[in-house]
């Protein structure tokens, strides 16, 4: 009895083609939401070493007894504080015109450190057209003590001109 090798049938094919298909679109679901999710993640690692940076610049000049360098910071820009700066900060800049998603520059004009989106579909609020955020140096200053006649500078922190979220819904 001799026994017939049949290849695969049209509707198998069809199946397998279709399995592969959904896997594959919910691999690349998962690849866009860990994609959100890094860009998430470097811009507050971004934010957390300048609000580090500033802390350390604020601590060193009160201990040197230095109170009256600490008005600089507040037009200055916060990326000079860093030891290294990212690799996507532009720098300071007036035309914003080459500015991409996913990068970071200081707009002079502004005196403001902006980063712009580069996932825009999962960001809000910032500014829209382009989807950015703008941030600031804001000094904290305490009010004055019986003994002094003007409010002192105790601190600077980098402060968001706008709010801004990450929409995780589905990621």
């Amino acid at each position: 009895m001799q026994r017939r090798m049949h290849g695969f049938t049209l509707l198998e094919l069809v199946v397998v083609i279709a399995i592969i298909a959904l896997l594959s679109t919910l691999a690349l679901e998962r690849l866009w939401a860990i994609q959100v999710k890094a860009e998430r993640a470097a811009m507050e690692s971004v934010i957390g070493a300048i609000q580090s940076a500033l802390g350390m610049y604020v601590a060193e000049s009160l201990l040197a007894g230095g109170r009256s360098n600490l008005e600089v910071l507040a037009n200055s820009n916060p990326m000079e504080q860093l030891a290294e700066v990212p690799k996507n900060y532009l720098g300071a800049i007036v035309d914003t015109s080459a500015v991409r998603g996913g990068q970071w520059y200081f707009n002079l004009g502004e005196h403001v450190l902006v980063y712009r989106a580069y996932n825009v579909a999962n960001f809000r609020g910032g500014t829209v057209n382009p989807e950015q955020v703008r941030f600031a140096v804001r000094l904290d200053i305490a009010p004055p003590r019986m003994s002094q006649r003007d409010p002192q500078i105790v601190g600077a922190r980098l402060v968001a001109l706008e709010p801004y979220t990450w929409n995780e819904a589905g990621l």
